[in-house]
């Protein structure tokens, strides 16, 4: 079975997966639901399994941080729903907007107005919220 597959064979059944910070141990969420093959199948490919696990966590920590950096709007699903390749292909395009110190003036004065308006909007709720509590009382 390839090694992508039986991953995603198991992940299927329910099991979650990560590999701890040093890339040495394996980790398994639910586990109880994994079939009996599986879970030889995961003995016997353990450190493939880890390999690609820490390889694509890596990745995802990369990508998250420049996508951060360029305060792109993407959710931890967005990341995870992306295969290592896709996530290597988004990292590759995004890299190369951070040496563009236009762009990340532009990029740093829109999350300041951003941040501006969330806090305008936190009073505008915080007064009606005040002003609802004086007309019911």
């Amino acid at each position: 079975m390839d090694l992508k597959f039986g991953l995603e064979k198991c992940e299927d059944s329910g099991a979650v997966f990560t590999v701890d910070h040093a890339g040495s141990e394996l980790e398994i969420s639910n586990a109880s639901c994994l079939e009996k093959k599986q879970v030889v199948w995961l003995e016997k490919h353990k450190d493939e399994v880890i390999f690609i696990l820490w390889k694509k966590q890596k990745l995802l920590l990369e990508t998250k941080k420049v996508f951060h950096d360029l305060d792109l709007p993407w959710t931890d699903e967005d990341f995870k729903s992306l295969s290592t390749i896709e996530l290597e292909v988004e990292l590759e395009r995004a890299l190369p907007l951070l040496q563009d110190q236009d762009l990340l003036k532009q990029v740093e004065e829109a999350r300041k107005y951003r941040l501006y308006l969330d806090g305008q909007e936190a009073m505008a709720v915080k007064y009606l919220c005040n002003r609802a509590v004086v007309e019911a009382g």
